[in-house]
């Protein structure tokens, strides 16, 4: 697997279930960041940018994020979720955001022109029943980002590696059901 570097490992605030990557200022849109898209956990169809979904629908989750030299090997078993995406900055800088743009970290990627991302997720279904709404209660769901630079790479479509959970089964439902992104936008993952 070669070098890790840890570039975030720490709560992070979600709202909504949701929070962001992004190397634009543009919003991210649900559905168009999950058109044409398998997996429903890391839209990635909006060049530019990724919107992760959380089970945690306000509060901290555990997140950390990882840079590697190259593909990991496949995630361990105590990852329930894991899906896979391309990754394609668009501006200068990468940043982890949080809900409506509130928080946000600056993410060094190494400067790489395309990457793949795995994002892995554990006890979404046990935080789901326990409906956490407040930003008092502990974390419960913990997340893992891994971004690996692709080079020259033809960019493989998103993935979905292990799904165990009736929320994630809901998720990648939703975008299976959006329509493949425009020709143009395609054209920008590329």
């Amino acid at each position: 697997m070669g070098t890790v570097r840890i570039i975030f490992d720490a709560l992070m605030p979600v709202s909504y279930g949701q929070f962001y990557v992004n190397s634009d200022d543009d919003f991210l849109d649900l559905p168009a960041a999950f058109a044409g898209q398998e997996n429903g956990l890391c839209g990635a169809a909006v060049a530019g940018g990724l919107f992760l979904i959380t089970a945690t629908h306000t509060g901290h989750v555990w997140l950390r994020i990882e840079l590697l030299e190259a593909e990991p090997a496949p995630a361990e078993p105590g990852w329930e979720e894991v899906v896979e995406a391309p990754f394609v900055p668009t501006g200068d800088g990468v940043w982890l955001q949080s809900w409506g743009g509130d928080d946000d970290w600056e993410l060094d990627l190494g400067g790489h022109a395309a990457y793949r991302v795995r994002y892995c997720a554990t006890d979404m279904a046990r935080c789901r029943e326990a409906e956490r709404t407040s930003y008092d209660q502990p974390a419960r769901d913990r997340y893992l980002m891994q971004f690996w630079p692709v080079g020259d790479e033809a960019p493989r479509p998103d993935a979905v590696l292990r799904q165990t959970s009736a929320q994630a089964a809901y998720w990648h439902g939703f975008a299976r059901e959006q329509p493949a992104p425009a020709a143009e936008q395609r054209a920008d993952l590329a």
